[in-house]
C-alpha cells in the first residue's frame, strides 16, 4: 500500500494545480472584463467625436440644393407664366405591341408638348416632396 505521505503529496499536488488554475482563469477574466470595458469606453467616445463631427459644408450645400430646387420648381414658372414664354415638356409614351404587348415588345415613344401659362408638372410636386423629405428626415436624425 501507499505510505501516508505520498497520499498526501499526491492530494496536496492535485489541490494546488487546481487552485493555480481557478487563480489564473480568474485573472484571465478580469484582464477579459478590463478589455472589454476599455472597448466599450473607446467606443464610446469615437461616437461621441462622429456625433461632434461638423462638416465644413454639409449644411449650406443642402441649403442651396433646396432653395435651388424651390426657385427652379415653383418660382421659376411663375415668372415664365407671365413673360409668355412658352414651356416644352418631354415625356416618353410606351406603345404596345402586337395582341396587348405579347409580340413585338414595348416601344415607347418621345411626346414634346409645348404649354403656356403657368406650369406645375407631377414631376415637379415629386421632386419637392423627395428633397423635402431627405432636408427634414436628414435633420430629424439629429
Amino acid at each position: 500500500m501507499f505510505p501516508l505521505e505520498v497520499l498526501t503529496f499526491l492530494g496536496s499536488s492535485g489541490v494546488a494545480g487546481v487552485m493555480k488554475l481557478l487563480s489564473k482563469k480568474v485573472e484571465m477574466d478580469k484582464l477579459a472584463q478590463a478589455r472589454d470595458v476599455e472597448e466599450r469606453n473607446s467606443l464610446a467616445a469615437a461616437m461621441a467625436d462622429a456625433r461632434n463631427y461638423k462638416p465644413q459644408g454639409g449644411v449650406w450645400t443642402r441649403r442651396s440644393i433646396v432653395w435651388s430646387m424651390l426657385l427652379t420648381v415653383f418660382v421659376a414658372p411663375i415668372f415664365l407664366a407671365y413673360s409668355g414664354v412658352p414651356v416644352v415638356y418631354a415625356y416618353s409614351e410606351a406603345k404596345s405591341g402586337f395582341l396587348w404587348g405579347l409580340f413585338g415588345g414595348k416601344l415607347s415613344e418621345m411626346k414634346f408638348v409645348e404649354m403656356v401659362g403657368m406650369v406645375i408638372l407631377p414631376v415637379h410636386v415629386h421632386i419637392a416632396a423627395t428633397v423635402g423629405g431627405f432636408y427634414f428626415g436628414s435633420a430629424t436624425v439629429k
